[in-house]
């Protein structure tokens, strides 16, 4: 609320920008303008600065003071013309830091597939020396062992499997471990994968993929002498239609042999480029950042002592670097709370799935922390949430009682909780990527920048001295980027070229406006914006904004997104399409499980929702309702485990729901 008698206002960039679509004579009255925590690169952060810097040239009186704790100085520099720096020292307490290598070391921690691996560890040598008499056999060897018959199933018997009369047979498979299987099964599968790459037997894939949906053999066997997959082999053979049907039945792409490859590697070495292409394609629709840590212990860690590097690939083999071990957080958890009496403990998450799981964790699953729930107090912190909820963590806990706060990023900048003393950091995050070529938004998983690791660090210590443990290991963090990549490089410009028009001086195309951010955005994407705006006649022919652009500039979704709500009022069916609308916007609510036979299972549970509709809109509208009914009996997260929905996707939906049906409302 601002009054005559205002001297200091508060605000988000957003509002900022929004009072200054009213008119440049919005800050005539203003004497400065402080803009905090600019190292984020958040897309209205960027388009602020842009529009300020062509204010100040016309308000001399005006001041801009930018400010962060890890800023990319030299970039605003020269952005703003030699401005001055100041330099003002902070953090009154030491933070110590314990990397990921660190906490293996002093906790002991270990786990299954650790004990698994060093154990298999002996069996490597061996597979590798089968692996490179594999990979330098010959096509036409005469040694070779002939290709034994065997019968082939039929085509039907397969394709039975995938109707909606196996529902209930594929929700009660649990997909076996090759030490699990029968002997018959293992020779059987070894078998065929030898013919496959030795003779080039594309039939046996036909075998392959019998065994797998009949016996649930896992599609990600391995060949017991050379640890080979099906889809490496696939992929190195240049068998692209068996590539595709392996991965649509759930193959990992990122399965390495015991030399080292992926499937991608097996392809380039042998010279497969189409499946190359493919593979790598389709890496990058499933929205996985480079997260790889075996091969950067194995190609950079030679600095590493023998007992760290040892320690950093068991572990990195054991668990799938593109998740967050709450495992490992759940065993720091315990080591802090029986190690220290007080302090508030700090963890940084991606997005709101890994805080629902982990909040499960402690307060239902983990008997450690469930049987003494009084001791402690669980806070969530996301941007989606609401102000009330977040106003909560900033309390004091009773005497006793441990607070722990498990936040996205947020935490990192926004929220200042001063009883903190212990920060764990995943350090990943989850951030929207669009892609220009196909018009695809994604929500990729990635690592954190350096400058994003030192302000997680700093959210620790405020009130005596913390402590700071990393999830990843120092050479991890030597290889980060030393900023994040500014949103305005990764997002779609739609929305951003409609508040444009409003902003822009009148005779200043769009294109030549967002040219002058600091890290500019490529001209063609702009234009690809701008013709899809006036398609949807957001624009006229003459980038105008027509008058349903200017009804578009008032939602906060994508322009798209947005003409449908606003005909949906008009047509009187804005209830379902706002579901709709929301969970486009957001995310799919349906997880993909990691073992392919519930991947399956999955397929025929989203299948269900359809109602022979074939309409993956009505799948979200009729997996919305159904949770929803679910909810009101009391019994939602049963529902989501049972049809492979999130809940922590769900309930986002319903808060995105409500603040657009309040915009809505608002604009009349």
């Amino acid at each position: 609320r601002v009054s005559p008698k205002t001297l200091v206002t508060f605000c988000t960039n957003g509002i900022l920008l929004r009072t200054l679509m009213a008119g440049d004579s919005t800050l005539s009255t203003v004497t400065h303008v402080i803009v905090d925590e600019v190292h984020e690169r958040d897309r209205l952060s960027d388009f602020l600065l842009i529009k300020l810097r062509d204010v100040l040239q016309n308000q001399n009186n005006l001041k801009l003071i930018i400010s962060s704790a890890a800023l990319d100085a030299d970039l605003f520099i020269r952005y703003f013309g030699c401005c001055p720096v100041i330099h003002i020292q902070g953090r009154p307490f030491e933070v110590k830091e314990m990397f990921l290598e660190d906490i293996l070391r002093s906790t002991g921690y270990t786990n299954k597939e650790m004990i698994k691996y060093k154990k298999e560890k002996q069996q490597e040598e061996k597979q590798q020396s089968t692996l490179t008499e594999w990979c330098s056999a010959q096509e036409n060897n005469s040694k070779l062992e002939p290709v034994r018959p065997r019968s082939v199933p039929r085509a039907t018997e397969e394709c039975s499997l995938l109707c909606d009369d196996g529902d209930t047979v594929f929700n009660q498979l649990t997909e076996k471990d090759a030490n699990c299987l029968e002997l018959w099964l293992v020779k059987e599968m070894d078998s065929c994968l030898s013919d496959i790459w030795l003779h080039k037997d594309t039939d046996s894939f036909a075998q392959v993929f019998h065994l797998i949906l009949t016996e649930n053999v896992s599609v990600d066997y391995r060949h017991s002498e050379t640890s080979v997959t099906a889809l490496m082999i696939a992929s190195g053979r240049g068998f692209l239609s068996q590539v595709e049907q392996l991965i649509s039945m759930g193959a990992n792409i990122h399965c390495r042999s015991s030399n080292g490859w992926m499937a991608v590697d097996w392809a380039k070495h042998f010279g497969q480029t189409e499946v190359v292409d493919l593979l790598e394609s389709y890496n990058a629709s499933t929205g996985f950042g480079n997260l790889d840590e075996c091969s950067l212990v194995r190609t950079s860690g030679s600095d590493l002592s023998a007992e760290d590097r040892e320690l950093l690939t068991a572990y990195h083999h054991s668990f799938d670097d593109e998740k967050v071990d709450l495992d490992l957080i759940m065993h720091l958890l315990y080591n802090i709370c029986h190690s220290s009496e007080t302090g508030a403990i700090l963890i940084f998450l991606p997005g709101y799935d890994e805080i629902v799981r982990l909040r499960d964790h402690i307060l239902f699953d983990d008997r450690r922390f469930a049987d003494n729930a009084h001791r402690y107090q669980v806070f969530m912190l996301h941007s989606n949430m609401q102000t009330l909820d977040q106003k909560k963590v900033l309390k004091s806990p009773p005497p006793g009682v441990r607070k722990i706060i498990l936040s996205t990023n947020i935490a990192e900048t926004s929220i200042t909780v001063n009883d903190v003393v212990f920060v764990i950091d995943s350090g990943k995050v989850k951030e929207k990527s669009f892609d220009a070529l196909s018009c695809v938004t994604m929500l990729k998983m990635g690592w954190i920048s350096k400058a994003s690791a030192i302000q997680r660090k700093g959210r620790a210590g405020r009130c005596q001295p913390g402590v700071c443990f990393r999830l990843f290991s120092r050479l991890r963090f030597q290889n980060m980027l030393e900023f994040q990549s500014p949103e305005l490089l990764r997002m779609p410009l739609q929305e951003l070229c409609l508040h444009t028009k409003l902003l822009a001086p009148i005779n200043c195309p769009v294109v030549d406006f967002l040219m002058k951010a600091p890290d500019p955005p490529p001209a063609l994407i702009v234009k690809n914006a701008l013709q899809m705006l006036k398609t949807i006649d957001a624009m006229d022919p003459w980038e105008d904004l027509t008058e349903l652009g200017y009804h578009l500039t008032e939602l906060p979704v994508e322009p798209h997104l947005g003409k449908m709500v606003l005909y949906a009022v008009v047509l009187k069916c804005l209830d379902p399409v706002l579901t709709i609308a929301c969970a486009l916007a957001y995310r799919d609510p349906f997880e993909l499980p990691t073992l392919a036979s519930q991947k399956r299972a999955a397929m025929l549970c989203r299948k269900c929702f359809t109602a022979g509709t074939f309409s993956d809109h009505m799948v979200l509208l009729r997996a919305f309702q159904a949770w929803q009914k679910a909810r009101s009996d009391g019994w939602e997260k049963a529902f989501c485990e049972k049809n492979f929905l999130s809940q922590a996707t769900m309930e986002i939906i319903v808060g995105m729901r409500t603040q657009l049906l309040g915009q809505l409302r608002v604009s009349g």
